[in-house]
């Protein structure tokens, strides 16, 4: 922190023509500018400057709102108004993004970094936290504590970790919830949720459409993409398998043991597959991933001899010779509707309580149109 100086260079004047505040914001630029004030240096208070100008004290709080707005100087807590360094960026507040884990998958950064950009221009720092798993199951909040400690305007934590949520309740901070799945939460302020059954009514008309008679769907989560009661409803066989994602004894191989786990799993389903179905669905993107290249594996075509639909995020794939017939969720919407939850709240402490994410299903070359 620089020098507190009690004296000011200029002088102001009611019969200068300018009113007293403008007069006495120009005062205080010019000794900024010429050096007098450097960055840092603490500013006398309102009362003393009102006293050496001889006015009221609002002439002197007028005079930085037109200083603080120009990016000059600062008004902290505990520290008085300070001079800015240059284009030195003065922040409105802090907010968090928590994830649990090793959580470095490219949904989630390209998510992060479209929320980072809302926030930050407008005018919020965007600081990202990590709450590591410990090998008992456990949460270490070490980190999280001690950025929850400091001035954190909003935390919004990504996915469904209750546990995780109630202690950030617990520390009094405001959050919002990115989820899967709606879930009851404590003192959250808003639920942003991943509506994955809502391309179900556009997948089955499709497959009527089609004259599509089997389905087999593979997920790692039953809610993901489940239209096993649609397909039956609308008279048309379908078998829902669910397979849980691989334990990665290493976080950061978490995603290639993914891969293969998927790999080899719908490898061996093809080969003892008395009869295959018209259908195959993929949800989970890199489940689709091991999916394709095991279809490629067994020696099948798509869609020739097999029809192949995927749970796709938008931006990275899975890529196939062709295009492929998807359910697509994008990263950079959701990441908006975060932020704007957020700014909305921020701005006048309400947002929406409950806000859907609707991913999109898309017709390609790997189940085409009818």
């Amino acid at each position: 922190m620089g020098d507190t100086r009690h004296e000011i260079p200029f002088t102001i004047s009611p019969g200068n023509g300018a009113r007293l505040a403008v007069q006495a914001a120009d005062g205080f630029r010019k000794a900024i500018f010429s050096g007098y004030y450097r960055p840092g240096d603490v500013l006398p208070t309102f009362r003393e400057l009102a006293k050496m100008l001889g006015t009221s004290i609002r002439i002197p709080i007028e005079a930085f709102k037109i200083l603080s707005a120009e990016g000059l100087v600062v008004s902290r807590q505990g520290s008085g108004s300070v001079v800015l360094s240059p284009g030195e960026r003065v922040w409105k507040g802090c907010v968090a993004f928590v994830s649990v884990g090793a959580d470095a998958s490219p949904f989630t950064n390209l998510l992060a970094a479209a929320m980072r950009e809302q926030i930050s221009n407008a005018g919020y720092l965007f600081v990202r936290a990590a709450v590591p798993v410990l090998p008992d199951g456990s949460y270490d909040y070490a980190a999280l504590d001690m950025l929850l400690g400091k001035t954190v305007s909003l935390a919004i934590l990504i996915y469904d970790y209750p546990e995780v949520a109630r202690h950030i309740a617990e520390r009094g901070v405001p959050y919002i919830a990115y989820l899967t799945a709606r879930r009851p939460l404590p003192s959250c302020l808003a639920q942003v949720v991943q509506n994955r059954g809502s391309a179900v009514p556009a997948f089955v008309a499709h497959c009527r459409a089609a004259g599509i008679r089997s389905v087999v769907q593979i997920a790692p989560e039953t809610s993901y993409h489940n239209a096993t009661e649609a397909l039956a409803a609308a008279g048309i066989r379908s078998e829902f398998l669910h397979v849980p994602y691989v334990k990665s004894a290493d976080p950061y191989m978490m995603i290639e043991d993914i891969r293969r786990a998927a790999f080899a799993y719908c490898r061996d389903f093809l080969k003892r597959a008395k009869r295959l179905p018209d259908l195959l669905t993929v949800a989970d993107d890199f489940y689709a991933e091991g999916a394709l290249t095991a279809i490629a594996a067994c020696g099948l075509r798509i869609p020739d001899d097999l029809k192949f639909v995927a749970w796709a995020n938008r931006g990275f794939g899975p890529v196939w010779s062709i295009p492929l017939t998807r359910v697509e969720l994008d990263p950079h919407r959701s990441g908006s509707v975060l932020a704007e939850a957020a700014l909305a709240y921020l701005a006048g402490g309400a947002c929406p309580k409950r806000l859907d994410i609707h991913p999109a299903y898309i017709v390609g070359a790997s189940f085409p149109a009818p």
